[in-house]
């Protein structure tokens, strides 16, 4: 977790590596998502031959979940991509400050 405190009893601070770890773990949570995703085969869907409704079903809920998979990885790199911009931040603003 993020850490914000004082340093030396006075300046405030941010740990910027805490931001780039919390980064790290956003990342390894979409490939995670991304892993689960891929291990749909689409195959096993294309050998279904029934059009009954319970197929029908089936391949709405795949098409739900490899969609909502794509999505939570956008999401969580995103996030990542945010931390790792804001610990960049930080160090520039102190870099300009001190």
């Amino acid at each position: 977790m993020t850490a914000v405190g004082r340093k030396n009893g006075d300046d405030l601070y941010v740990d910027t590596e805490a931001l780039r770890r919390d980064a790290s773990t956003w990342e390894d949570e979409a490939r995670i998502l991304q892993e689960g995703r891929e291990s749909i085969s689409l195959s096993c869907v294309s050998r279904l031959t029934r059009s009954d409704i319970v197929t029908s079903k089936c391949m709405d809920m795949i098409s739900r979940f490899t969609t909502y998979c794509s999505q939570g990885e956008s999401e969580f790199y995103s996030t990542a991509s945010s931390l790792k911009q804001a610990a960049n931040d930080y160090e520039a603003n102190e870099e300009e400050i001190f």
